[in-house]
């Protein structure tokens, strides 16, 4: 179950704003969508979509992360994507389609939603919002591609520093929640090589580890750790989604 902010006292411009991507709307869009939209508090390993399911609701994340994924028949699963608050979830396009994998909250945190029907109808009362929507699928799509080379050629330590920079840049902050065995099924591994992932990258002072909670210390060692992939997503992302 989700747990509801109450309207009067949580749920306003300045909430809604929360999310880079209605931060940027005009006045007249940011109100609209304020009556649109309803608070969740999400939490962590909570599955907001099922793979075959319909378009349910449409997330807007103010501090929680999404991460999208495909599951095999064997039970193991990988991310596609990941959303996190200057992004949503969910699309025109989605909407006429089922689902491809499961959609669970990586981070937890709050979130805005509404119901596609709902939103779609007023779309073309809210342009920019429209066009900022349309951006960041293209910039999904382009990350879905992304990761697809990364995940064939690049090591386990390497995709894994470049998936604790890309968590750091959607969160906004150094330090989140984490477990070895929730980033194995990110990257799509055995628990055991992101033990030693993670065991290398606090070696070599780029993060700090203990149970349940990553902090990253050293971006810069980070980021010589991580493949060529996370600066590839940091440009597509300022090309596309900036722009």
């Amino acid at each position: 179950m989700v747990s509801h902010w109450a309207p009067s006292t949580h749920h306003g411009i300045d909430a809604v704003r929360r999310n880079r991507l209605l931060r940027a709307l005009p006045k007249l869009e940011a109100n609209l969508a304020t009556e649109l939209l309803q608070g969740v508090e999400l939490r962590y390993g909570q599955t907001l979509q099922e793979a075959g399911e319909p378009l349910r609701y449409v997330y807007f994340p103010a501090d929680a992360l999404l991460s999208a994924t495909i599951a095999m028949d064997d039970g193991s699963s990988v991310e596609y994507g990941s959303i996190g608050s200057d992004g949503v979830f969910g699309s025109r396009f989605m909407a006429s389609l089922r689902a491809p994998g499961r959609t669970l909250c990586q981070v937890a945190g709050e979130a805005f939603r509404v119901r596609p029907g709902v939103l779609f109808e007023h779309l073309d009362q809210m342009p920019v919002l429209h066009e900022r929507m349309y951006r960041y699928s293209q910039y999904l799509y382009i990350t879905t591609a992304q990761l697809v080379a990364c995940n064939c050629l690049h090591t386990v330590t390497q995709r894994c520093a470049r998936w604790l920079l890309s968590t750091r840049d959607a969160l906004g902050r150094e330090e989140f929640e984490l477990t070895q065995e929730f980033l194995a099924t990110m990257l799509g591994v055995r628990r055991a090589s992101v033990t030693g992932a993670i065991g290398h990258l606090v070696r070599c002072g780029a993060i700090k580890y203990r149970r349940g909670c990553v902090t990253i210390t050293r971006s810069r060692s980070l980021e010589r750790a991580a493949c060529e992939c996370y600066h590839v997503l940091v440009e597509n992302r300022r090309l596309v989604i900036a722009s």
